[in-house]
C-alpha cells in the first residue's frame, strides 16, 4: 500500500491469490503490467520515446498494451529477438530491483501541466502512478512493486502510423507457477487474439476458459 490515506476508511489486505476479490486483483495486475511496459518502452530506444498511454483492456481480453511514438522507430522491423531483449531489460531494471508503484492523488490542473491526468479525473483530482522515472495517470489500483511480476512476454508490436507503435503483452504474477509448455500455450493464444483484434475478427474467443482463466486467478 503505497499511497496516503486521507479520509476515514476500511482496509482489506488482499493478496494476489485472493478468490473473493479475484476480478479486482486481476484488473489491478493487468493495469500494472501496462504501466511497466510503458516505463520500459519510454526509455529503451536511442531516443526517448513519447508515451501515449496504456490501452484500456480487461484481463479477460488476453493481453495488455501500450502505445508509444519515436522517430527512431519509423523504419524499425521488430523481431522476436528484440522482444526478448526488451523483456530481459524489464527484469534487470525493474522486476529484480522490485521497483515500487508509487501512487499520488493531485489536482487535475496540476497533472495537466505535465500532460498527465486528462483522461482519468474524479472530483477535480487525478490519480498518478510512478514506476521508476515513468509517471502516468491511472484509473484504479495497482500492485505494490515490480517484484510481484512472474512471467512476462511482449507478444507483438504493430505500426499505427509514422513512428507510432502499439505493443501488446501478457504476464502472470510470481505466485502463479506454470510450466514452460503451458506458458507457451498462453502466449501463442494471446498473440492470435491480438492479430484477430487488429483485423477486426470478433469470432475468436479471447481466452480458453479451461486454461487461462484458471491461471489468471491470483
Amino acid at each position: 500500500m503505497r499511497q496516503p490515506l486521507r479520509d476515514g476508511c476500511k482496509i482489506d489486505f488482499v493478496s494476489l491469490q485472493s478468490e473473493e476479490y479475484a476480478e479486482q486483483v486481476n484488473q489491478a495486475y493487468w493495469r500494472s503490467c501496462s504501466l511497466l511496459l510503458g516505463s520500459l518502452l519510454s526509455s529503451s530506444f536511442n531516443e526517448p520515446a513519447q508515451p501515449f498511454g496504456a490501452l484500456t483492456t480487461k484481463y479477460s481480453d488476453g493481453y495488455f498494451g501500450y502505445d508509444i511514438k519515436s522517430k527512431n522507430l519509423d523504419k524499425w522491423e521488430p523481431t522476436s529477438k528484440d522482444f526478448s531483449s526488451l523483456v530481459l531489460s524489464l527484469y534487470d531494471r525493474m522486476v529484480d530491483k522490485k521497483l515500487p508503484f508509487d501512487i499520488l492523488l493531485v489536482q487535475s490542473k496540476e497533472a495537466q501541466l505535465f500532460s498527465l491526468g486528462s483522461s482519468h479525473q474524479r472530483e477535480g483530482k487525478s490519480l498518478l502512478c510512478r514506476i521508476g522515472e515513468h509517471v502516468e495517470s491511472v484509473d484504479g489500483p495497482v500492485i505494490s512493486h515490480a517484484g510481484q511480476i512472474g512471467r512476462f512476454a511482449i507478444l507483438k508490436a504493430s505500426k499505427k502510423g509514422s513512428g507510432m507503435w502499439r505493443f501488446s503483452g501478457v504476464s502472470l504474477p510470481n505466485t502463479q507457477s506454470v510450466s514452460s509448455y503451458n506458458w507457451g500455450i498462453i502466449t501463442d493464444h494471446s498473440r492470435k487474439v491480438c492479430h484477430s483484434r487488429r483485423n477486426n475478427n470478433q469470432n475468436m474467443s479471447p481466452l480458453d476458459l479451461t486454461l487461462p482463466y484458471s491461471l489468471f486467478v491470483m
